[in-house]
């Protein structure tokens, strides 16, 4: 019976060359009319598709895309190529030689120079090309973030919550995009990538190469700030160390080796660290109390009344970061990683803002946990709760 309604090879391909044909056609037209523009879209297109596991994350890439392009024409979301990388450009100065020189702002320029490439490219302004950049890189994002969300919440199953998922964390980022600077976005891209290689690590219960490269690429692009890089580095190391208890036997030598990678890797880039802490420690007096007016612990130093309003706040969140601890995350400890970042990032927003804002890629994935758990639809984790320490 089935056989009399299933389509033949022939009929397939008919329909796969109708669905594609005026596509492909459209694209063509653009690229002729507009060379650089057409190219560029379809670079963008092309790399969409690789990143997309499945057609349905390559379908919500691209409306994705189109409501960031229409907020940008509507003026919600405009990125400023930042004022120091503005100033190392109209000097000309090369992204890799400061680098290789450990200068402060080579990574930082280096992780922004894609926007000027682009600028000269399509002959734009730069801070439109900037925009461009920093939402591409939000689509990225996003898909990592989902991407978490398959290992550590959804398990690879209820592809109608997989959607539910994509909405929630596609809007989440766009309406964040319209308050927030292009730098924080690679920042937040490179957070993302150290839970992914760490959840990944924990679901499989095996720490590969591919989890090491993520949490090493992720930790350089969170060098956009030296409060973010300073988290990401916390995160990178201690989640490490997590994940060994939920290695099998054989693999122990192997997580002793990549931790050894890992903080290899962290030692290279530890004289940015120090020159961004040192310059933020002289701007703000060199003490503790001048750091902390960078960021909430300013709050602290208010009134008595606001101080004390402030502490009982505090115990609150670590009430409730104990309470989700002892009970989504044991009941699927793939949420290991996104619980961790939480308190990390909070200690470090004591010094910064922008640094506790990176608790955001963490708390959107225990976010789309709770929202599914309350409805009552939550797979649960494929390790017992038996196995986290």
């Amino acid at each position: 019976m089935n056989s009399s309604v299933a389509l033949t090879a022939y009929e397939r391909r008919f329909f796969q060359i109708a669905l594609w044909a005026p596509a492909a056609s459209l694209a063509l037209a653009v690229i002729i009319l507009f060379p650089a523009q057409g190219l560029a879209l379809t670079a963008a297109i092309s790399i969409c598709w690789l990143v997309s596991s499945r057609f349905s994350d390559f379908v919500f890439f691209l409306l994705l895309g189109a409501a960031a392009t229409v907020m940008v024409l509507l003026g919600a979301i405009r990125f400023t190529f930042f004022p120091q990388a503005a100033y190392l450009l109209r000097r000309n100065a090369d992204p890799a030689g400061l680098i290789l020189d450990f200068q402060l702002w080579g990574p930082r320029y280096l992780l922004s120079y894609p926007a000027v490439l682009l600028s000269r490219w399509l002959e734009i302004d730069l801070n439109l090309a900037f925009t461009i950049y920093g939402l591409f890189c939000m689509g990225i994002l996003v898909m990592v973030i989902v991407r978490c969300c398959d290992g550590a919440v959804l398990s690879g199953r209820f592809p109608e919550q997989r959607y539910l998922c994509q909405f929630l964390v596609g809007t989440s980022w766009l309406l964040i995009a319209c308050f927030m600077n292009g730098r924080l976005m690679l920042s937040f891209l490179g957070m993302a990538l150290v839970l992914a290689g760490q959840i990944g690590a924990i679901q499989r219960a095996k720490l590969t190469v591919a989890s090491v490269v993520l949490q090493a690429v992720g930790a350089f692009f969170t060098l956009m700030t030296t409060g973010t890089v300073m988290v990401a580095f916390a995160q990178m190391l201690g989640g490490s160390l997590l994940i060994g208890n939920f290695l099998s036997a054989q693999d122990r030598i192997q997580k002793t080796r990549s931790f050894l990678i890992l903080t290899t890797f962290a030692i290279l880039l530890l004289p940015f660290v120090y020159q961004g802490t040192a310059k933020n420690a002289e701007f703000f007096g060199g003490n503790v109390i001048g750091l902390l007016s960078h960021g909430a612990g300013s709050l602290f130093l208010l009134e008595p009344t606001i101080t004390m309003s402030l502490l009982i706040v505090t115990v609150l969140i670590v009430a409730a970061l104990v309470v989700v601890r002892h009970g989504w995350v044991r009941r699927n400890p793939a949420l290991l990683p996104a619980w961790l970042a939480v308190p990390i990032a909070l200690v470090g927003g004591l010094f910064g803002y922008s640094t506790m804002l990176m608790a955001l890629p963490s708390l959107m994935i225990l976010g789309v946990y709770g929202v599914l758990n309350f409805a009552g639809k939550m797979p649960r984790g494929s390790l017992s709760s038996s196995d986290l320490p």
